[in-house]
C-alpha cells in the first residue's frame, strides 16, 4: 500500500488540495458530464505522469495509487477490471448524457429530493408523474453517465412497476460503475423481489464480499438479502454468513445489519404505486 508520507511534499499538497476542491465542486456542479470529463482528463494525465515518473520503477510509488485518486476513479466510473467486466452495460446510443430538455423535464426537479427521509410532497409529486413515466424514460436515465441520473432511473422503474428492467439494474449493480447508484439498484431488487433480482444479489455478494479493499455496497447488499429472507421466509444469508464475518474483519470496519431503511423505502414506494402493503 502506498502511503501519503512516501510522496514529496508538493505532491501531497497537490493531491489533497485537488481532492478537497473536487469534492466541493462536484457537490454543486450541475453539468455533471462536463465535470466527469474534466476529472477523467486529469486522471488520464496522472496515469501518463506515472508512466514517466522516476518514482514508479525506482520506488514503486505511483500517484494513481493514492487513496484519494483511487476514490475519484471509482466515483467517475474508472476502475479496475472485475469478474463482471465482460458484461455489457446499458448505455445511451447517442452519447454519455441526455439532452437538456429531457433532463429538465424528468430529472432536475426530482433528483435532489431522492433521499430518505423524503420531502412531505414527495409521494404526491411521484403520483402526479407516475402515469407519464414510460419505459423509454427509465432506459434513458439508466443509460446516462451520471450516477444521479441512474439512481432516479432505478427509482422510476419501481414507480412504473417494470420488473423487466431488473436485468439492466442487476448488471449495473454487478459492474459497480458508479458510486451511490448501487443503493437504489438494491432497493429495486428488494422491491421487485423476483428470482432474477435475487440471483444478481447473490452474484454481487459472492464476489464483492471477497474484495476487502473495495468499499462499495456490501453492507446494503447484505441488508437487502436479510430483508428478503424475512419477507420470503428463506435463509439465504446462511450461505454468506462466514464470508460476511470475514469481510468485516478484513475490511476493518464496524458493520451492523439493519434493514429498517429498506422497509421505509418500500413503504414510500407502496404509497406511490398504491400497492397493497
Amino acid at each position: 500500500m502506498v502511503k501519503l508520507k512516501d510522496y514529496p511534499l508538493e505532491d501531497k499538497n497537490l493531491i489533497d488540495n485537488f481532492h478537497q476542491s473536487s469534492s466541493a465542486i462536484s457537490s454543486h456542479y450541475t453539468d455533471l458530464i462536463v465535470w466527469n470529463n474534466c476529472i477523467k482528463l486529469l486522471l488520464f494525465m496522472v496515469d501518463e505522469m506515472d508512466k514517466n515518473s522516476p518514482y514508479g520503477d525506482k520506488y514503486g510509488l505511483y500517484l494513481g495509487e493514492h487513496p484519494h485518486l483511487k476514490k475519484l476513479k471509482h466515483e467517475n466510473g474508472i476502475q479496475n477490471k472485475s469478474s463482471f467486466s465482460h458484461l455489457s452495460s446499458h448505455a445511451l446510443i447517442n452519447g454519455p448524457s441526455s439532452d437538456e430538455s429531457f433532463l429538465n423535464h424528468w430529472f432536475t426537479d426530482y433528483y435532489l429530493d431522492l433521499q430518505f427521509p423524503y420531502p412531505e410532497n414527495w409521494v404526491e409529486k411521484m403520483k402526479v408523474i407516475k402515469y407519464t413515466i414510460s419505459e423509454d424514460v427509465v432506459l434513458e436515465l439508466l443509460g446516462n453517465l451520471g450516477w444521479r441520473q441512474r439512481c432516479l432511473g432505478a427509482y422510476y422503474s419501481m414507480v412504473l412497476g417494470n420488473s423487466d428492467l431488473i436485468d439492466i439494474i442487476g448488471v449495473h449493480l454487478l459492474k459497480s460503475e458508479m458510486p451511490h447508484a448501487g443503493y437504489f439498484y438494491l432497493v429495486a431488487i428488494a422491491y421487485f423481489n423476483n428470482k432474477k433480482g435475487i440471483d444478481y444479489l447473490n452474484q454481487y455478494l459472492d464476489y464483492y464480499l471477497t474484495q476487502y479493499t473495495l468499499d462499495f455496497n456490501q453492507l446494503d447488499a447484505i441488508n437487502t438479502l436479510c430483508y428478503l429472507d424475512k419477507l420470503n421466509n428463506t435463509d439465504l444469508f446462511k450461505e454468506f454468513e462466514s464470508t460476511w464475518e470475514q469481510y468485516k474483519i478484513q475490511s476493518n470496519r464496524e458493520l451492523q445489519i439493519n434493514y429498517k431503511y429498506l422497509e421505509n423505502e418500500i413503504q414510500v414506494l407502496n404509497e406511490i404505486t398504491q400497492k397493497p402493503m
